[in-house]
């Protein structure tokens, strides 16, 4: 069986791997947190400006009817300003697209560190010299993915926890992505696409209320982030600050 010193050794160890993990997907969700409002407000832009454009065209001008090329110079004015704002929701999903791989990448954590797994000389390991204890004196994966890190749950457990986490913003930023691909399709310049989608095209002929409301769907689906389980990610927070004695995030 493995010795006392060598699982708290082991303990250790993994604690700091464990809370530096937590700490990255905690860092990693700040960042998500500020991509989405700049993309939601980005978005929201976008939309508005579109909007605009169908509200124009029919729009009693009154006196300023009078005026040379009013409504063209508009709608370039509202394009330059959609443009503007297509390039911030597109920057603002990199951003997340960045912060889901810095998620992914703090699941590493959970994994033994190769030199955990090496003599003290430096070698390779070798077989297990008896169940529960490495040639190292270090405990058997057999041990480990069994021991308390902190109070209650083991390493796996943990880990287990953080992909459930992960999972979440991955799948969310799938959503995401189907919204910016939507939206950046309904005001790219056909012009300037060789060829244009079916979806696309119907998306443009859409009469003025139904486009609205499609819009409106988008918009709120970017701020409820339906794969997000906020309240389920609240129990994680207070189930590992419980477990961990970790500050809040």
């Amino acid at each position: 069986m493995a010795t006392p010193a060598a699982v708290r050794l082991w303990r250790t160890a993994a604690q700091r791997r464990v809370v530096s993990a937590f700490n990255s997907i905690a860092n990693a969700r700040v960042q998500w947190q500020k991509a989405t409002e700049e993309g939601r407000e980005a978005a929201t832009e976008v939309v508005n400006s579109q909007l605009t454009k169908g509200i124009i065209v029919d729009l009693d001008l009154g006196a300023l009817a009078t005026l040379p090329n009013l409504v063209p110079c508009a709608n370039a004015k509202l394009t330059q300003q959609q443009k503007r704002s297509l390039e911030r929701l597109i920057s603002a999903f990199e951003q997340l697209e960045v912060s889901v791989s810095r998620l992914q990448s703090a699941l590493e954590g959970f994994q033994e560190p190769p030199e955990a797994i090496r003599h003290n000389s430096g070698t390779p390991r070798t077989p297990l010299t008896n169940y529960g204890t490495m040639p190292s004196g270090s405990p058997a994966p057999e041990v480990t993915s069994k021991t308390t890190v902190f109070n209650c749950l083991s390493i796996r457990t943990l880990e287990s926890i953080a992909m459930e986490m992960v999972k979440m913003f991955r799948q969310e930023l799938e959503v995401k992505r189907q919204i910016t691909c939507a939206i950046h399709g309904l005001v790219a310049n056909p012009a300037e696409e060789k060829s244009e989608s079916r979806s696309k095209q119907e998306l443009r002929e859409l009469p003025s209320n139904e486009l609205r409301s499609r819009l409106e769907v988008y918009l709120s689906a970017w701020k409820l982030e339906p794969k997000i389980d906020l309240q389920r990610l609240d129990e994680i927070t207070e189930m590992l600050r419980d477990e961990m004695k970790m500050p809040s995030y």
